[in-house]
């Protein structure tokens, strides 16, 4: 009996399945901010645990079985399977636009390794990983060179108001002129071809009020004595309703109060269905012509950025008078509300002092 091993390969693979799920039945939520933060504090650990886990969000679901990943082909595809998709999902969190665009660049740099030659040699590879990279629902049998980026399940944006409307490209008024050419934004979701869930917390009231910051990326925001937060709300979720409708889960949080939510979900619900394309079809059309459209004549590669210069420049000569005009107009918005935003958002924080007061904590 000493000499005989175990016979893993010779197991199906439901069963191996089911015993690496055993091992990391209790995985560190990825949602849960506190835990995670306090976990990476941990004088414990060592100070260098991000530079040798690039992937620390994995870890972070593995714990300590974070091992698995290095023992073979197999074992490492489903973990890495399980990850993806149970314990919540695979979830990024973010509170900035800088935040975003490092971690989804920094999870693009590792390669998940889960299919037969998933890690590119030599250029024709690199070339078609990059293809994959940029556009991986137009290629999608390219899929062996998905990254950890690719992998994503659910992202979830907590930012302030000139984050978020730098992120949606928002050219109300006079904004568009501060919006930084090439930044991220939320066309960034088209490149992650697993992402199902977003969930987006508007911006709540900061410890010194509602007030402009100095040097802040944008026009004022907030009239003083009588800041409207509930238009600058809208300005975002309105974006959200409009620019997302292929994403089946999308979860808004911190309206100020159930008239603006309502608002908002009739908004999404008029959005789905006006679309002029859905999920489906989309998919349908990139199997059909791969993704592009035949044209009748050849177009010089670049000539169309040349156009563009042309007409933004024309644009700026004539409207810029009108954006000085809708500057005025717009920014900052007074607030005309019914009951004033200020005294709403006093009567919430009072709420939540209550609420922790008797125990029940706040989330």
């Amino acid at each position: 009996m000493a000499d005989q091993t175990f016979n893993w390969a010779g197991l199906p693979t439901e069963l191996k399945e089911r015993i690496i799920q055993c091992c990391t039945h209790q995985p560190l939520e990825q949602g849960d901010y506190r835990q995670r933060l306090s976990r990476w504090n941990d004088r414990r650990r060592p100070r260098d645990i991000r530079r040798e886990f690039g992937i620390y969000e994995i870890v972070d679901k593995l714990t300590d079985w974070y091992a698995l990943l290095g023992v073979s082909h197999q074992v490492r595809a489903i973990t890495l399977r399980l990850c993806f998709i149970y314990h919540g999902g695979f979830t990024l969190l973010s509170t900035s636009c800088h935040s975003l665009d490092s971690a989804l660049n920094r999870l693009g740099r590792y390669y998940q390794m889960t299919n037969d030659n998933g890690r590119p040699t030599g250029d024709s590879a690199k070339a078609l990983a990059d293809n994959y990279r940029n556009y991986p629902r137009i290629y999608p049998q390219l899929k062996q060179y998905a990254t950890f980026r690719h992998g994503l399940r659910h992202i979830a944006l907590s930012m302030g108001f000139v984050a978020y409307m730098h992120f949606f490209k928002v050219n109300v008024g006079s904004f568009k002129q501060y919006l930084l050419p090439g930044s991220i934004s939320y066309e960034v979701f088209d490149k992650l071809p697993n992402l199902k869930h977003l969930t987006f917390q508007l911006p709540r009231k900061p410890r010194q009020g509602w007030r402009d910051t100095p040097g802040q990326p944008g026009p004022p925001f907030f009239f003083p004595d009588f800041p409207c937060p509930r238009l600058l709300h809208r300005i975002i979720y309105e974006c959200i309703a409009e620019f997302l409708t292929l994403y089946p889960r999308i979860h808004v949080y911190e309206f100020v109060d159930a008239d603006e939510q309502e608002r908002y979900e009739d908004l999404r619900a008029a959005a789905i269905q006006n679309r002029d394309w859905s999920s489906a079809e989309l998919k349908e059309l990139y199997t059909e012509c791969g993704g592009g459209v035949e044209l009748d004549e050849p177009v010089q590669p670049g000539s169309w950025l040349v156009e563009e210069e042309e007409v933004d420049s024309n644009e700026l000569v004539v409207g810029q008078t009108d954006d000085a005009e809708q500057e005025d107009d717009f920014f900052p918005p007074k607030c005309r509300c019914v009951k004033q935003c200020s005294q709403v958002f006093c009567e919430q924080e009072a709420k939540r002092r209550n609420y922790r007061a008797h125990g029940g904590g706040y989330h």
